[in-house]
């Protein structure tokens, strides 16, 4: 306890000089965690999102060229993929679009899409009301669509069901209202408007081009050779005159580890801002303490000429050092915590992780020891009569 008080008296004499040293290591271990916290949970969010979409989730994407001319996937792609692999997996065409949508309440710009009733077997969507078109309504070109809540609250009062839409010059009726999570095609609220394929490229005026292709194997295991007869299709289906590396086939599997790359990659991150705040709060610490030997120069040369050991005169510089890295340490852990909890409830994804907390502190404890040792050893070197007549 005696140690302790004399810790605080040294401290207060330099009371601006140690808040800043105090205050360079707060902001930046509450940096350092704040960043951890966010790392781990963007990449806990994404595994656990890709996780509950399924193991047998595939999606294929073009980036075939001719002549440095894009080649997009056509709905024929689709259907030659269905009928190659049969019963293998569910196969679902997907397109989207902006266009402006129409309702009893307003006007608005929504995302629509297109696709199969195999699309319902894929996606992990909710139906609230109503029921989905099946594969009889997207042969027969039929008007009928399914919308998102978010959608439905801001185009009609009360429930859509059997009313009508607008979508750019056609009138489509809604016969289902759905909301989705953890999508592998929807992303934001469920602002989107669901079409038949066929009604879709009819209302939308252009090719049967495509945005992806979906897919769902049967068979978890067999994904990996679904993935090898995707892409020999595609190639066979474009005359060989492509190579199989112009289409990507993703599938949870390859999703999951580009999570854990963006998560290696945001490691790297974390561990530079650590090595940033640990020269920041070290320079600072380091800096008061040897403004607190030149300060007690005398006061040491008397205790070292009274019989003081110089190992003492270490032992308490060193801890006065600590002592400091701690203040800021706990302050930092303290503020970067309440800094993530609004990260949160803010909606950005933060794990606060033990791991991550002994991280932090265990850096605060070393920068005390680490930058706190030069100024200590100079305070145990130092010479009595020397610093008594100075």
């Amino acid at each position: 306890m005696g140690l302790l008080k004399e810790t605080f008296r040294n401290l207060m004499r330099k009371p601006l000089q140690s808040l800043l040293a105090v205050l360079g290591i707060l902001f930046g271990i509450a940096g350092e965690l704040v960043i951890s916290f966010m790392g781990s949970g963007i990449h806990q969010s994404i595994t656990q999102q890709v996780i509950n979409i399924g193991p047998g989730l595939m999606s294929v994407a073009s980036t075939a060229t001719i002549n440095k001319t894009p080649i997009p996937l056509m709905a024929s792609d689709a259907t030659a993929l269905k009928v190659t692999l049969k019963g293998q997996a569910l196969v679902a065409p997907i397109d989207e679009t902006q266009m402006k949508i129409e309702g009893n309440k307003g006007t608005m710009n929504a995302s629509v899409i297109g696709t199969s009733a195999e699309f319902w077997g894929i996606e992990p969507i909710t139906i609230n009301q109503g029921y989905v078109f099946n594969s009889m309504n997207t042969k027969m070109e039929s008007h009928d669509c399914i919308i998102g809540n978010s959608l439905s609250q801001q185009l009609f009062h009360g429930s859509p069901l059997d009313r009508e839409i607008v979508i750019g010059n056609s009138i489509d009726r809604v016969i289902g209202l759905f909301s989705f999570k953890n999508s592998a095609v929807l992303n934001g609220p469920n602002d989107l408007v669901i079409l038949p394929i066929q009604t879709y490229f009819v209302q939308i005026g252009g090719n049967e081009y495509l945005n992806s292709i979906l897919l769902k194997a049967n068979n978890p295991y067999q994904v990996m050779n679904i993935k090898n007869v995707i892409l020999t299709t595609l190639v066979r289906d474009h005359h060989w005159s492509v190579p199989l590396s112009s289409f990507q086939v993703y599938t949870q599997n390859g999703i999951l580890q580009s999570s854990q790359s963006l998560n290696d990659l945001f490691g790297f991150f974390v561990r530079g801002a650590i090595i940033i705040s640990f020269i920041v709060g070290g320079i600072g610490i380091m800096n008061v303490m040897l403004m607190v030997v030149n300060d007690r120069k005398k006061e040491i040369g008397l205790h070292l000429a009274f019989g003081a050991r110089p190992i003492q005169v270490f032992a308490q510089l060193l801890f006065e050092a600590v002592t400091i890295s701690l203040f800021g340490t706990i302050s930092g852990v303290l503020f970067g915590t309440l800094t993530g909890l609004i990260m949160l409830m803010n909606g950005i994804p933060q794990e606060f992780t033990p791991l991550n907390y002994l991280q932090s502190v265990s850096l605060g404890i070393v920068l005390g020891v680490l930058f706190g040792i030069y100024p200590s050893l100079f305070a145990a070197k130092t010479v009595p009569i020397r610093a008594i007549k100075e």
